[in-house]
């Protein structure tokens, strides 16, 4: 495929024409395209007002990328939800998928910035995403919120293609879905147990940076659940930050090393 047809066919999936479902925020153009691209994985739920509230606070904070919704799970009325956080096997297919359109954004815009965020089972696609990368690729970072993903889980391979890292933004409060509902359901890599979004990782690796819940926090909208990590403010004042900075650490967050 020529670089004029490549250029037009992602140009084609990233507005939301795609098979894929993936929807671009139509604030963005193909100034923002060429600078780069910010995939956001939505929970198990599906795209709606929690994953918009993500976008909101990426576009309020003047996060200059291309703002891309990556739609992954079933959508079946009731039990969607339950089958995506449970199908370990599709959920790893879905990552390939996503894995491929990386590739495909970056043959156009060698030049852009790639950066995932997931919240909750969107987390753990990330993940997965970053992980089936060819050798020697590397995207610029990974931002976890709330992440339905085991606390024991090993991130290096994810790590090993992420350029500055993977933050996880976690919660002890966040005990009804991500320690009680994941200990009964599974996470979204199939181990039942807390989550790193209620615990945080519990295997320390250089390049993962781990942010708990604070108090001050509540300014920015985020009381300490689960769907406060993707509440607007909080993404803007928290979250936006890591993804404009060029290295990380990003500005004066707490972390928290286990």
């Amino acid at each position: 495929m020529t670089r004029g047809l490549l250029i037009v066919a992602t140009a084609v999936w990233i507005s939301g024409c795609s098979l894929d479902r993936m929807d671009s925020d139509s604030a963005s153009g193909d100034k923002a395209l060429e600078q780069g691209v910010v995939f956001v994985l939505p929970g198990i739920e599906g795209r709606g007002p929690i994953s918009e509230g993500v976008i909101d606070g990426l576009r309020r904070s003047g996060v200059p990328y291309s703002l891309v919704t990556y739609e992954w799970g079933r959508p079946v009325p009731l039990l969607g939800p339950l089958l995506n956080q449970m199908d370990v096997l599709s959920n790893r297919a879905v990552a390939e998928t996503l894995s491929q359109r990386i590739q495909e954004y970056h043959q156009a815009y060698p030049n852009g910035k790639i950066y995932l965020i997931g919240h909750s089972g969107g987390a753990g696609v990330a993940v997965f995403a970053a992980e089936v990368l060819p050798d020697g690729f590397q995207i610029d970072g990974v931002v976890l919120l709330s992440p339905s993903i085991s606390a024991g889980y090993d991130t290096s391979a994810a790590l090993a293609h992420s350029r500055n890292g993977i933050v996880n933004f976690w919660s002890s409060s966040d005990v009804a879905l991500l320690m009680v509902g994941t200990t009964v359901a599974g996470n979204m890599d199939g181990v039942h147990g807390p989550a790193a979004g209620a615990l945080g990782f519990s295997r320390s690796r250089t390049g993962l940076y781990q942010v708990p819940w604070e108090p001050q926090m509540r300014r920015s909208g985020n009381h300490g659940g689960h769907l406060d990590t993707a509440h607007a403010g909080f993404v803007a004042d928290y979250v936006a930050p890591w993804v404009m900075s060029p290295s990380w650490p990003a500005g004066e967050t707490q972390l928290s090393y286990r």
